[in-house]
């Protein structure tokens, strides 16, 4: 009775301390341990003669295959039963602010035991609940309401879909078709993060949608399918309400009504794409203004600020919803292909660039460094490659500024590519001697389809394609 009397353990000890008589002599109460050692010793000493008796057994038998003995994985979780982790299901999901209050409250339990490895839809649908409970206090205005469920949705898309990225980047679209969340919520959250912010009902519909594919998605499973009924009935009556892609018709108009509103994402992708090369343009020119020289600025260029740092996390973003919208906005007169004014903004001159040179002008190579040194992945790289080929082809008779730079920077991306590996393998030194003197695009090298390379190569026939083939084939 005094066994059974002890307190419970806040977690499972670690293998090889309670299931050892020494190891559960430890844990006994004071008054317990003096009296029961005549117990321990006896079991010690039983222990002891099995294992002489068994090794005895053994010599006398010879030897005997011993199956391997597996021990069982334990692992310790923040809630003490399956009961309390229902509780707390049912109070998250109740229309009653204070017993959603109370369910907040032992999650955050959970928090302070789990740490880092609380599941992450517990963490969304607290975080959503916490929205609605402020939303129904009434303590809140309008904008401060959107900008609340703006950061609870943004991280529920960003946390859920993160462990689905691989090394290639995936865009979040795709990613949100694959785990069926609504496509409309990630065109929510992009709008939260990159555009106007949107209405409050709309944030609300949105915090709706979520919390009810964590319902169906994770609470549900949880539970062993006891909501699962439930759950597909209020599916069949609400998904015209939830996913704006469900209630779709089998219609002849439906595939021109789709392209449509692709042609339409694009478009306003697109813009938000020029509005942010426009603000990287008017930050890289605001320091040269300051400084009234074109070295001065581009040692502060190769060293990059707080705003491009910021303009660069937003032109990463982007780039997970559409490569080739990027590439597109890059290449376009201004950014990576300039003006007449922008050369003369750079002091440049419009001989500078002369055929059979193929390279950039360094200052105009400086200006955009830091911002293609945070672009250029490995898909990135292929896809951005592959439009200045198509601009090429379009473009196959022409010699003009345009031209003359879609080749020099095609030069400059597959030279810089094929340089970084040696970079890695020279010393500190030297490599800290080649950054002061030349930009780099590439701190190591990445694998391109130089097949494909090749082949829109051939197909954009110029003045400049022997060049371009030779570099190509011997990459």
């Amino acid at each position: 009775d005094w066994l059974l009397r002890l307190p419970p353990p806040v977690c499972f000890p670690a293998a090889g301390v309670a299931s050892t008589p020494a190891g559960l002599r430890s844990r006994l109460p004071r008054g317990a341990r003096a009296d029961k050692v005549e117990f321990w010793k006896a079991a010690e000493e039983f222990d002891s003669s099995m294992a002489s008796g068994r090794s005895s057994t053994a010599r006398d038998q010879g030897p005997v295959a011993v199956a391997p003995t597996r021990k069982r994985p334990r692992s310790v979780v923040a809630w003490q039963s399956k009961a309390e982790w229902d509780q707390v299901m049912v109070g998250l999901y109740c229309g009653d602010c204070q017993t959603q209050r109370d369910a907040l409250d032992r999650v955050s339990a959970w928090k302070s035991r789990y740490g880092h490895r609380m599941p992450l839809a517990v963490e969304c649908t607290a975080d959503l609940v916490r929205c609605k409970i402020l939303d129904a206090s009434g303590g809140l205005k309008s904008h401060e309401l959107v900008l609340t469920y703006g950061l609870a949705l943004v991280r529920f898309v960003n946390l859920i879909t993160e462990r689905k990225q691989k090394m290639v980047i995936i865009p979040l679209r795709r990613l949100a078709t694959e785990m069926n969340i609504p496509v409309w919520i990630v065109d929510l959250r992009h709008d939260l993060t990159h555009g106007n912010l949107p209405q409050l009902s709309a944030c609300r519909k949105g915090c709706d949608a979520v919390l009810e594919w964590l319902r169906r998605t994770y609470w549900s499973r949880q539970l062993g399918n006891n909501l699962a009924g439930e759950c597909e009935e209020e599916d069949e009556e609400e998904s015209p309400a939830t996913d704006i892609d469900a209630g779709a018709d089998s219609s002849p108009e439906e595939p021109d009504k789709l392209k449509l509103r692709v042609r339409r994402k694009h478009q306003k992708l697109r813009e938000k794409v020029i509005d942010v090369l426009v603000s990287y343009k008017k930050q890289q020119l605001g320091v040269l203004q300051e400084l009234q020289s074109v070295d001065k600025a581009q040692k502060e260029w190769r060293s990059s600020s707080s705003e491009v740092q910021w303009i660069m996390a937003q032109m990463t973003d982007l780039l997970q919803d559409s490569r080739e919208v990027v590439a597109r906005a890059m290449l376009g007169d201004g950014f990576l292909i300039p003006t007449v004014e922008d050369l003369r903004t750079l002091s440049l001159d419009l001989q500078e660039t002369k055929e059979w040179d193929f390279r950039i002008p360094p200052t105009f190579l400086h200006f955009w460094q830091p911002l293609l040194k945070g672009l250029l992945s490995r898909d990135f790289t292929q896809t951005l490659l592959e439009k200045m080929f198509g601009e090429m082809k379009q473009r196959a008779r022409e010699s003009g500024l345009r031209t003359r730079y879609l080749i020099n920077w095609i030069t400059e991306i597959l030279k810089a590519n094929m340089q970084a590996k040696k970079k890695t393998k020279r010393s500190s030194k030297s490599s800290k001697n080649r950054n002061e003197t030349s930009p780099v695009l590439f701190v190591y090298r990445v694998p391109l389809q130089w097949l494909k390379l090749l082949e829109d190569c051939l197909e954009a026939p110029c003045w400049a394609s022997p060049h371009l083939l030779h570099l190509s084939s011997s990459a």
